[in-house]
């Protein structure tokens, strides 16, 4: 890459050497002007900005250290080489803050100048580089960011102006107002936000899929037919675009964006426990309500949720049930309450209707079927999951389910059974007390005698014993 380069010195013969005796174009650099003073020089800047000045430092009028700091403000990627006598260089080294690259001590050699040049254009080399690279991320950063303001993914505040941080997107764009355009045909949407930018009020236009997000000034007045007509002038496209709606602020534009995208999701996630009820799946119904309900887990979703119930109940001619009216009752639900407490109240309605609803259709109840369950295969290896299976609910509302029927958990109950069918085999078996422990389904001795001794308040061989007592002649 080849950087520009102005050459300012009050002698005439260091401006001559200094321009002809160094082979700029080798070193990477092309010299643009040559000025006899320190306000030609600032004059010259002004009118056509460079990428480097080599100066001297001492000149009439203004120096090369006074041209460096007016420079600066203006332009304050530009690099500074500074030319001084010896009794001056001290002085230049002494201004450090203005970033000057580095030094030349007069008389100059031209195998010096190539030694500083050649170093200066590898940093800048690596500065444009870098500045490429950070306009590339900042393009696809902001890219990124329209498209997922526009599919409800910026939440918040903070987030929101950590995006557009990280996009390069200026802060003051906050209070500018956002309208959100539809076009029928999103193939020439990136070349109309690029015809749109340029009208008068305009801060910038972004395409995202078939939709442009527009962002101007509060007063700026933009209607779909002036959209349309500038488009044609100076695209030559004849697009009619379909204005969604107009924002105050960035902020409004993601939050209703974000609330949207929320209820989108909603309305496909309600399907899913409609599906659930249809089938008579009870553990697809809990995943379904539980991913409907954990991104807001709010009274108002809970409410809109069971609303949507209800109104598919009264859809299928159902609603009429005595059983089924009392399932779903908005009134039940808590007025206050944390995320677990509405979760918990949420699915005992959903339960409640999903009971009522399959029992009308004669479809057993899952929870006497686990209890039947467990008491026939108590000896085998069970557990509350493999349960779960047999009686196609999820684990999670069996175990409150089981609860709530016989006030015992799944392993209470589990043990009890085993506990109870080792009582059999004492009383009608001469089997060794381990063996008998094994054939009730404890595969622990140890355990056994605990539980034992835990339930009945006598261990395994007094049983025996007094069971045995009881039953003599």
């Amino acid at each position: 890459m080849e950087y520009s380069l102005v050459i300012a010195d009050d002698d005439a013969m260091i401006r001559r050497g200094l321009s002809s005796l160094v082979d700029w174009d080798n070193l990477g650099f092309r010299l643009v002007g040559v000025c006899e003073d320190g306000q030609q020089l600032l004059d010259f800047i002004r009118r056509m900005p460079v990428n480097v000045v080599l100066t001297d430092i001492s000149m009439p009028g203004l120096s090369g250290l006074d041209v460096a700091q007016a420079v600066k403000a203006i332009r304050p990627d530009c690099r500074f080489v500074i030319l001084s006598g010896y009794s001056e260089f001290e002085y230049a080294r002494s201004a450090v803050q203005l970033g000057i690259f580095d030094y030349l001590l007069k008389p100059v050699s031209p195998r010096k100048v190539e030694e500083i040049f050649t170093r200066l254009k590898e940093t800048l080399d690596v500065a444009s580089y870098r500045e490429s690279r950070m306009k590339a991320l900042e393009k696809s950063a902001a890219d990124t960011f329209f498209q997922d303001a526009l599919e409800g993914k910026i939440t918040n505040e903070r987030q929101l102006t950590e995006r557009m941080n990280l996009a390069g997107l200026s802060e003051e764009l906050l209070e500018h107002r956002v309208t959100l355009l539809r076009f029928p045909d999103g193939q020439y949407a990136a070349e109309c936000a690029r015809a749109i930018e340029l009208m008068t009020g305009i801060t910038l236009c972004r395409s995202a899929g078939n939709h442009l997000i527009v962002i101007a000034a509060a007063d700026t007045s933009l209607t779909p037919e002036a959209i349309t007509e500038h488009i044609e002038k100076l695209a030559g496209l004849h697009v009619e675009p379909e204005l969604l709606r107009i924002y105050d602020s960035l902020l409004d534009f993601c939050l209703d964006r974000t609330r949207a995208s929320s209820e989108n999701s909603l309305v496909v996630e309600i399907g899913d426990i409609l599906s659930a009820f249809e089938s008579g799946n009870r553990s697809s119904l809990e995943t379904a309500f539980l991913n409907a309900m954990c991104p807001d887990p709010t009274r108002r979703r809970l409410i809109f949720i069971l609303d949507s119930l209800r109104e598919w109940l009264s859809g299928t001619n159902r609603s009429g049930s005595p059983a089924l009216q009392h399932a779903v009752r908005l009134d039940d639900l808590p007025t206050s309450a944390d995320a677990k407490t509405l979760l918990e109240a949420g699915m005992a309605q959903l339960n409640m209707a999903f009971l009522a609803l399959h029992r009308e259709e004669q479809v057993s109840d899952p929870i006497s079927d686990a209890c039947a369950y467990l008491r026939a295969h108590c000896r085998e290896e069970l557990s509350l999951c493999s349960l779960a299976e047999v009686v196609h609910v999820s684990p999670v509302y069996l175990s409150r389910a089981l609860k709530l029927k016989t006030g015992e958990t799944f392993t209470a109950m589990l043990t009890r059974l085993r506990v109870e069918e080792a009582m059999n085999l004492l009383s009608h078996s001469s089997l060794p007390v381990e063996t008998i422990a094994e054939r009730s389904g404890f595969v622990n001795a140890k355990y056994f005698y605990k539980q034992f001794k835990h339930l009945m308040d006598v261990t395994p061989s007094e049983w025996r014993k007094r069971s045995r007592e009881a039953s003599a002649p």
